[in-house]
Order: C-alpha cells, then sequence, then structure tokens
C-alpha cells in the first residue's frame, strides 16, 4: 500500500507540476478514485500469462 501511496503521489506532484497548480490543492481521494477508474479500464492480464501455444 506504501508503494501505491508514493505512485499515486508522484502522479499528483507531476500533474500540479505540470498545471502550475500547488500540489496540495490537488484532493488526494479525487486522484485515487480518478487513478482507479482509469486502472479498470486496462484489459491485459495480471500477472501475465504465457503466450498461448498452438497444438
Amino acid at each position: 500500500l506504501l508503494c501505491l501511496y508514493q505512485a499515486l503521489a508522484d502522479l499528483v506532484t507531476d500533474a500540479a507540476r505540470h498545471h502550475r497548480v500547488d500540489p496540495d490543492r490537488i484532493s488526494f481521494l479525487r486522484a485515487r478514485n480518478t487513478a482507479r477508474r482509469s486502472v479498470s479500464r486496462i484489459t491485459a492480464d495480471f500477472p501475465p500469462s504465457p503466450p498461448a501455444t498452438s497444438p
């Protein structure tokens, strides 16, 4: 959980720097919810599955 928190905090900091906004003005819960929604759209297998082999 700490790694996820740190990754999200880094994303918030990068986004704030890009838009020239104070990172403290960005809601952590909104950032978490946005990340959660975007991750649910990823259709890749996790952990990665081995490639299917033809018989």
